[in-house]
């Protein structure tokens, strides 16, 4: 597995490939912008519930420290004095990276929000997620539309969301749309042709602590590219104190339908 991370804006992921495999995740050509804001593609992290401060700029340089077999990038200090640093190192359990995402607290006032880490990939195969809560022979699932973004919304009708009692797929068709779930199994995949993305957290205990009405992963699609998106607890960050939320990625060739979500999980 390779992985690119840039310096130049961020932080920010912009490759992920197996061998000499093509790159899965999506980089904008199309220069979509909110503001000052670029999508630029790849995977980023901001702050949730989703407001205007979602969409400050991460055109800025960012430090890079290399130490070990860690790889840290630390963006400047934003909106509040919020620090968005992204630790990057070897994951053992699974043998492939650890993404792990800081918000810091640099300056003098409480700052309430839940890191929300947000993979842009291409618009190929089907995203997975074993989805609901519970133990034995009680457990309920959730999900979230999002009815209205903006200028658009969500078709909950539309084919391509297909709930079942374990797993949620998600077969895009172009639409725009977006979807929240809650899972207490914490993790999230791309079944993409000849390869398997795949990405574990930890879920949050008490799904009341997550933002969205309690959402812990989110799925948008449009015609250009997914978004695979995990998010942490809602926390209020003190000065001089940090949040993290960790994702664990990894890429197999193995090939899956999503009835064999099994032996997804277990990658």
């Amino acid at each position: 597995m390779e992985m690119i991370v840039v310096t130049d804006i961020g932080p920010r992921i912009m490759s992920f490939r197996l061998g000499n495999g093509p790159n899965i995740l999506y980089e904008d050509k199309t220069g979509f912008s909110v503001g000052d804001w670029q999508l630029y593609g790849g995977h980023r992290f901001a702050t949730a519930p989703e407001t205007t401060k979602t969409y400050e700029p991460d055109n800025q340089p960012c430090q890079a420290v290399v130490g070990g077999q860690l790889l840290r990038i630390s963006g400047p200090p934003g909106c509040g004095a919020i620090q968005k640093i992204m630790e990057i190192s070897h994951c053992r359990c699974c043998d492939g990276f650890k993404v792990r995402h800081i918000l810091r607290n640099t300056g003098g006032m409480l700052w309430p929000a839940a890191p929300w880490a947000i993979t842009c990939v291409k618009p190929i195969g089907r995203v997975v997620a074993q989805w609901g809560s519970g133990t034995g022979k009680w457990r309920t699932n959730m999900v979230r539309y999002w009815s209205q973004m903006g200028s658009c919304g969500t078709c909950a009708n539309s084919r391509q969301w297909q709930p079942g009692n374990d797993i949620f797929v998600v077969q895009p068709s172009g639409e725009t749309g977006k979807i929240g779930l809650y899972t207490d199994q914490g993790w999230m995949a791309l079944l993409a042709g000849e390869l398997t993305f795949i990405k574990r957290f930890q879920p949050v205990v008490r799904q009341s602590l997550c933002p969205d009405g309690g959402c812990n992963i989110e799925i948008y699609t449009c015609s250009n590219y997914i978004e695979m998106e995990t998010l942490g607890a809602f926390e209020t960050i003190c000065p001089d104190a940090e949040i993290t939320h960790t994702e664990c990625w990894k890429l197999s060739a193995d090939v899956f339908e999503p009835d064999q979500f099994k032996a997804v999980s277990q990658l």
